[in-house]
């Protein structure tokens, strides 16, 4: 038995959602599986939390992982995209577990507080949202309040384009977030100042979706780009790389050029109401900057059908 589950793209929100501010995520039709009854070639610390919590009479072995499609390959092997292969898989898991083990599916719901559960044990924290991406699928409103969190379904715009690129290097997201809230310890009223300026642009782009405003969404978007390099360059984190800075003058002006999530690398999102001109896209490939090929608004975790014989996914 198989189980897949999304990756996902933080839209919105960044850092300042582990303070409250909402954020915008969205599952991508690129998936991470488990499988039941084939032996395990690697283990997952958040799976491994999660079986741990299973009475040891019904803890099955580990099941088979694959987030081959959220990663991409480098000289040597291969590397993370960013794209929440940790949260995809212990989803996946779960999903397969339970399902062999209650011989139905469980409620998305059960998955999810679960998931959350031995994601946040395993990593010390986090704010859950890649989870509910994995689980719920779909393009979500997030948010925490006094650490719980809160999710509601919502549409992008029609005429929002949303280009993913990624970048050479991969970044640490436990380590950035340690490194930028460190800053507060230091100089708490320049953390709070530049914090703000994220958390505001962060309310900014949820009022601006949930009225269907493209350009108001884009501006925020935009707004979180030099909130997030402030932030960066204060708590010497280097979230906004330069070679971001050095695009973005190829790109429209009514456009957004900003990380996804955590910065620092992985990928990154063009926003805007047209295509990125051939002009960017020529200087981005001379970058070493690769464009993937994703949906979003894909759907959460599911069973998912056994591969032919012939190695093919669904």
């Amino acid at each position: 038995m198989r189980a897949r589950a999304p990756g996902k793209l933080v839209l919105s929100g960044a850092y300042s959602v582990l303070r409250g501010a909402p954020a915008l995520v969205s599952a991508v039709n690129r998936y991470a599986f488990a499988t039941i009854g084939a032996p395990a070639t690697f283990e997952s610390e958040e799976v491994r939390a999660f079986l741990d919590t299973l009475p040891p009479e019904q803890r099955p072995p580990h099941p088979q992982l694959d987030a081959a499609a959220l990663r991409t390959n480098v000289p040597g092997g291969s590397r993370k995209l960013g794209l929440g292969s940790s949260a995809a898989l212990l989803s996946a898991a779960i999903m397969v577990v339970l399902t062999d083990l209650e011989q139905k599916e469980p409620f998305a719901e059960d998955v999810f507080w679960r998931a959350f559960d031995a994601h946040r044990r395993a990593q010390g924290g986090g704010s859950g949202i890649d989870v509910a991406a994995s689980v719920f699928g779909r393009v979500l409103r997030f948010e925490l309040t006094e650490g719980q969190p809160s999710w509601a379904r919502v549409r992008l715009p029609p005429d929002l384009v949303v280009e993913v690129w990624a970048m050479t290097e991969a970044a640490s997201t436990s380590d950035f977030v340690r490194r930028v809230f460190s800053l507060e310890a230091r100089e708490p009223s320049r953390f709070q100042r530049l914090f703000s300026a994220q958390a505001e642009a962060a309310h900014a782009a949820a009022a601006a979706l949930e009225a269907g405003a493209s350009l108001e969404f884009i501006r925020a978007l935009g707004a979180q780009a030099l909130a997030l390099r402030a932030l960066g360059e204060a708590s010497q984190v280097p979230i906004v790389l330069p070679v971001l800075d050095e695009l973005r003058p190829k790109l429209p002006e009514q456009s957004a050029w900003l990380p996804s999530g955590a910065g620092g690398g992985d990928v990154t999102l063009y926003v805007g109401t047209e295509p990125s001109p051939s002009s960017f896209r020529s200087a981005a490939a001379q970058a070493n900057l690769a464009r993937l090929e994703l949906e979003l608004d894909a759907e959460g975790v599911a069973l998912a059908d056994e591969p032919s014989e012939r190695g093919t996914r669904p």
